[in-house]
């Protein structure tokens, strides 16, 4: 399953047509509701449920606590609204909280001139949902620690990428907040609980 068989069908292309306004297509339209859980479900199965970016499980989520996201920001690229190669699916944290509209991982200018750039890996600081293997860079080691599901983040051969995307969406602090629920250590500081992850998981890589 890749991202390229999510396809629309000609009724789809229409209301996605008429949802258009000023040269800006409108998400929010109650006509594109159909259309944004299609999206949605494709990215769920080929993400196996889970952000694109943090990797954070989706299995207990609402559906709408899952944002369909938009690589290139939609508001930026407005012509990629809905292009197949620049939507995945990611968490609000990672969405909203910290990736929003920013293009700062971008490669070689702001601007793309056809699909085939768009869809070039190459351009890209950050691991693609669609362009990137995941695994090939960072690798997620999982450790249950009493109730807590911990997460270790492993930089896959020394990639660059990874270690943008580990920097860029603060990945790090994951893996200390993730620690907070285990008694006794609420009160330890950032640098006691990063050493104390580093000791339970292991070498990042």
């Amino acid at each position: 399953m890749t991202y390229l068989e999510l396809e629309f069908t000609d009724a789809e292309k229409v209301l996605i047509d008429a949802a258009w306004l000023d040269g800006v297509l409108d998400w929010s339209s109650e006509s594109l509701m159909p259309i944004r859980s299609k999206i949605r479900v494709h990215h769920r199965l080929l993400q196996k449920d889970s952000c694109c970016y943090c990797r954070k499980d989706f299995a207990d989520d609402h559906p709408l606590a899952v944002d369909i996201e938009h690589v290139l920001p939609k508001s930026k690229y407005k012509g990629l609204a809905i292009c197949r190669v620049n939507l995945s699916v990611a968490c609000k944290r990672c969405n909203m909280r910290i990736k929003k509209d920013r293009q700062d991982f971008i490669i070689g200018g702001m601007d793309f001139s056809s699909e085939d750039e768009v869809s070039d890996p190459g351009r890209y600081l950050i691991i693609h949902p669609n362009l990137d293997v995941y695994a090939d860079h960072i690798g997620v080691k999982l450790i249950k620690l009493e109730e807590l599901l911990l997460r270790r983040y492993v930089k896959v051969d020394s990639s660059l990428k990874a270690q943008y995307t580990i920097e860029y969406f603060d990945l790090r602090s994951l893996e200390v907040d993730e620690l907070d629920g285990l008694q006794g250590i609420e009160g330890m500081d950032g640098s006691d609980r990063a050493n104390l992850i580093r000791l339970l998981l292991g070498p990042t890589g």
